[in-house]
């Protein structure tokens, strides 16, 4: 006999033909489908719980990040699951290839959460608790009309992509190799959600209306705050801004900050080498400087040092490097050789840089010889 009659030899044979065994059959199958459908529905609400989603390791950043955000009274779900009962099934199907990359440990890291087709979460997920009428923001500083950045399509998650999870992922900070696992706390997940992870940039609002052919102006967004008083004097401060800028070139970040392919973070720049790593600083800086009188003329090789020593040498290495291969570095002087950046994550801004051909090819070493490192 083979195991699959043995199976059923088991099971209680009914007379259909008998109104009590088709009773009977019709409470069993019932009954099966009882239980099966407690198990499915349980199982469904407890996988919908945010505790849930920290059960797998791999997603603690993304569990402590949110507990320590201003989404932390909002389910995980809520957000990453848009309404309707195919929407939910589609989901829990997607959960099964998850489960099967956690047991494999073949999943991606950081884990980066499947959204819409155009690679953003829609805004009508946003809209379940938020208003698009809204104006300002709570500062009251920021102008900021939110209906008409929804109706050019643009999605609230662009601005607000930090809210919920301090951008770990876009950070890579998600990944075991910076963080182990195990090591995610409560106070962790805080640390990775302060105001420059999970508030919105300025310089993500200044590089989209760049994109989107829309004003910069400072006062278009804010209503409290105009152009500089050391900016008023456009011809002036040209000549003037390297020179303002040394003692902190961080307070130019404030503003300029959107002409960085990544945030700088605590990096610190000398003028120099923020002026090379900013993409806001190449329109000016592959230009020829008006001081520096006609290249065909060349009179600028000789009034090159009386300026130099007016102005500092650090002004030059804004777009000029002391040897071929030499890398812009702070307050270099000839006598001390080789003058290269210290941080490789600020080379690596540097040139990363768009125009390739930014740094002048005319170098130091070439007249100076090994003054300076040749």
């Amino acid at each position: 006999m083979s195991i699959g009659k043995r199976i059923l030899s088991k099971f209680p044979k009914f007379d259909l033909s008998k109104t009590e065994d088709r009773l009977k059959l019709i409470i069993l199958v019932s009954g099966i489908i009882l239980v099966f459908g407690s198990l499915t529905v349980g199982g469904i609400a407890y996988t919908m719980r945010s505790e849930f989603c920290s059960s797998c390791h791999e997603m603690l950043p993304e569990y402590r990040t949110w507990q320590a955000s201003a989404h932390s009274n909002i389910g995980c779900v809520d957000c990453h699951i848009e309404p309707g009962v195919v929407n939910l099934m589609k989901d829990k199907v997607g959960a099964m290839v998850q489960v099967y990359k956690h047991v494999t440990s073949s999943y991606d890291s950081p884990i980066e959460y499947p959204v819409d087709h155009k690679g953003l979460m829609p805004n009508s997920q946003c809209l379940k608790c938020h208003s698009a009428n809204r104006q300002y923001s709570p500062s009251g500083d920021i102008v900021v009309p939110h209906d008409r950045h929804t109706k050019k399509d643009v999605k609230c998650v662009q601005c607000h992509s930090g809210v919920a999870h301090g951008m770990v992922a876009e950070r890579e900070a998600s990944k075991a190799s910076e963080i182990p696992f195990e090591q995610w706390t409560v106070a962790v997940g805080a640390q990775q959600m302060v105001p420059k992870f999970s508030r919105p940039r300025m310089d993500t609002c200044v590089r989209c209306h760049i994109e989107r052919g829309q004003t910069t102006a400072c006062t278009k967004c804010h209503s409290e705050m105009g152009v500089p008083s050391t900016h008023k004097d456009q011809a002036a401060w040209k000549v003037s801004h390297g020179v303002v800028a040394r003692p902190d070139v961080k307070s130019c970040d404030k503003c300029h900050s959107y002409g960085f392919v990544e945030p700088i973070g605590e990096k610190k720049f000398t003028v120099g080498q923020y002026a090379r790593a900013n993409e806001f600083c190449l329109d000016c800086h592959t230009k020829r400087p008006s001081n520096h009188g006609n290249k065909e003329e060349e009179t600028w090789v000789g009034t090159h040092k009386t300026v130099t020593k007016a102005k500092g040498m650090e002004n030059c290495l804004a777009c000029h490097d002391l040897r071929p291969g030499a890398k812009p570095a702070a307050e270099a002087k000839p006598t001390e050789g080789k003058a290269e950046a210290k941080k490789d994550d600020i080379n690596r801004l540097i040139q990363s840089r768009s125009k390739e051909d930014m740094v002048n090819k005319v170098y130091c070493s070439q007249c100076h010889g090994k003054k300076f490192g040749t």
